[in-house]
């Protein structure tokens, strides 16, 4: 019979515990950084669609239709809340989507996904003057104009590309925020 061997056959809780918290800690940032980038991509989306949606107008501006489109405010895609509130009026109206689709090498669609429910894709013929709660220095001037949502990112100058950032929003009942980013469509 031996004495004083001590033999050991496995690991100690302690031991377990600690790789397990390794393990979820890594498992954690590796998640955040994929959630970041997924927001990312899904206001890229976005972005590309208004670019997308410039040039559309600029086309029905070309062949004068522009005043088809005048006295609306309307949302491109088939769900908008108004980022503004109060009252408004969407032109359901099929000429008018007709008119659009024309244009568009694809259908528009929010990136799914998004947890702070974006407002959607807005036009309106007739905005006043704006000036960015974001950064005073940039400004709407009155006209046509398209706007839509970002998920909240980092906000910089360059986020609402090909647009400016106007306001950054909070979305009851969830904590975060949303950026309002908006563009001119003046071609005169």
């Amino acid at each position: 019979m031996p004495t004083g061997v001590n033999k050991r056959d496995g690991f100690t809780l302690i031991e377990l515990l600690v790789v397990i918290f390794i393990i979820a800690l890594l498992a954690s940032i590796v998640g955040v950084s994929i959630n970041k980038q997924r927001i990312r991509s899904r206001n890229a989306k976005r972005n590309a669609d208004i670019r997308q949606l410039i040039n559309a107008f600029a086309l029905i501006n070309a062949d004068n239709l522009m005043p088809v489109l005048e006295g609306a405010l309307w949302c491109i895609l088939p769900f908008c809340r108004d980022p503004f509130g109060g009252t408004y009026s969407i032109d359901e109206s099929t000429s008018t989507k007709d008119l659009l689709s024309q244009y568009l090498n694809s259908s528009l669609s929010d990136p799914p996904g998004g947890r702070n429910g974006a407002i959607g894709y807005w036009y309106q013929s007739n905005f006043p003057d704006y000036t960015s709660v974001v950064y005073p220095s940039l400004s709407i001037k009155n006209g046509p104009v398209l706007y839509w949502s970002l998920e909240p990112d980092t906000i910089t100058m360059d986020s609402c590309k090909p647009g400016i950032p106007i306001m950054v929003q909070e979305s009851p009942p969830d904590p975060a925020s949303r950026t309002i980013c908006m563009v001119n469509l003046d071609y005169k």
